[in-house]
């Protein structure tokens, strides 16, 4: 009987072990991605800069209807919201990896959040986000984050 019981403890160690190493793994691809997304970002808001100076030089004296409303000058500073918004979300990954590398619950459930953005971006984000649903929605991965340090 107690042979039994200890190699059941010894797989369920197995189990345990396997899993935080897929969270680790997690945290480590959501660090890398976040580091990289912030780089392109930043390349990004050099690109929308200039593009807002090109087309104002070019469009400036024109002015625009739409509907019934004629605009003297079109809202070429709504541009930046583009880079602004997947900066927000590279420092989200970030946060949720450094997370994950240290066994917070919290990141756990950001991480499954955050995977189902990851979902819509087919094919690599998509594969990523089944990969994070996998590893962190397995029961035994829940008991195991859940007994760590919250």
């Amino acid at each position: 009987m107690y042979v039994i019981h200890s190699t059941i403890l010894y797989l369920n160690d197995e189990i345990m072990e396997k899993k935080e190493r897929h969270a680790r793994v997690i945290g480590k691809i959501l660090l890398v991605l976040g580091i990289l997304t912030l780089v392109l970002t930043s390349f990004s808001f050099n690109f929308v800069h200039f593009a807002e100076g090109f087309l104002i030089d070019h469009f400036d004296d024109r002015s625009f209807d739409i509907g019934i409303f004629t605009l003297n000058h079109p809202p070429f500073g709504l541009l930046y919201l583009i880079p602004i918004f997947y900066m927000s979300i590279a420092i989200i990954e970030i946060g949720i990896g450094l997370g994950l590398l240290a066994q917070k619950r919290w990141a756990r459930i950001s991480a499954l959040f955050l995977s189902l953005f990851l979902l819509f971006h087919f094919p690599l984000g998509t594969a990523l986000g089944v990969y994070i649903i996998y590893a962190l929605l397995d029961d035994k991965a829940v008991d195991q984050i859940s007994m760590d340090k919250t």
